[in-house]
């Protein structure tokens, strides 16, 4: 057994489990670029891209104490691929865009809809809500947080919601106290504010 072989054999291994990474990450129709897919599946993110992959790392060693985690600020900081790095090291959830949980929230008692509306709600896996603000109705979509937050927080499971505003635009945006009351004790919160990170 020499040296080469088990490099060969270790690099065999590598490919597999990246490949595995890649087959995952197109399951989930993540909302990323090729480049950021390369990324994710080779594992090869940076620790110090922005604030949110840091927080979000740190946060999954512990998330059971505040299972909802909000990353927010300007675009092109870096939240989304944080978050869907946070859905491959969990190896089980879903990822849903904002406009998307506002339009099954409110057609939920259709019956094409009730069940996959049903199905975000009860996921007991990692749920990561993208891009919330950018929704048609911001009263449509408050209602809709608020009970995905009534039917996820009492049972601890795990929500990431990204936005391209900061925490004091989003509790303007969405101004329903109730919201806001049951999330305090169970949110985690990170504001970006460093550079784009799209800008060369």
């Amino acid at each position: 057994w020499t040296p080469q072989e088990a490099e060969a054999e270790a690099a065999a291994e590598r490919a597999q489990l990246t490949r595995g990474r890649r087959d995952r990450i197109r399951s989930l129709s993540l909302p990323i670029t090729i480049d950021d897919e390369d990324m994710l599946a080779d594992d090869a993110l940076r620790a110090d891209i922005g604030t949110s992959l840091p927080t979000v790392r740190a946060w999954l060693r512990d998330a059971r104490r505040q299972p909802w985690l909000w990353l927010v600020g300007p675009t092109g900081r870096g939240k989304t691929l944080a978050a869907c790095w946070a859905l491959l090291a969990w190896r089980a959830g879903r990822l849903v865009g904002g406009r998307e949980l506002e339009r099954l929230h409110m057609t939920r008692f259709g019956d094409a809809t009730v069940e996959a509306y049903e199905r975000v709600c009860r996921d007991r896996s990692l749920l990561v809500i993208d891009d919330v603000g950018r929704e048609d109705t911001a009263a449509k979509m408050g209602t809709a947080l608020l009970d995905i937050a009534d039917r996820r927080r009492g049972s601890g499971h795990l929500t990431i919601v990204t936005a391209n505003v900061g925490e004091e635009t989003l509790r303007k945006r969405y101004p329903d106290p109730r919201l806001w009351s049951r999330l305090a004790g169970c949110s985690q919160w990170c504001e970006d504010r460093g550079p784009d990170l799209r800008k060369p």
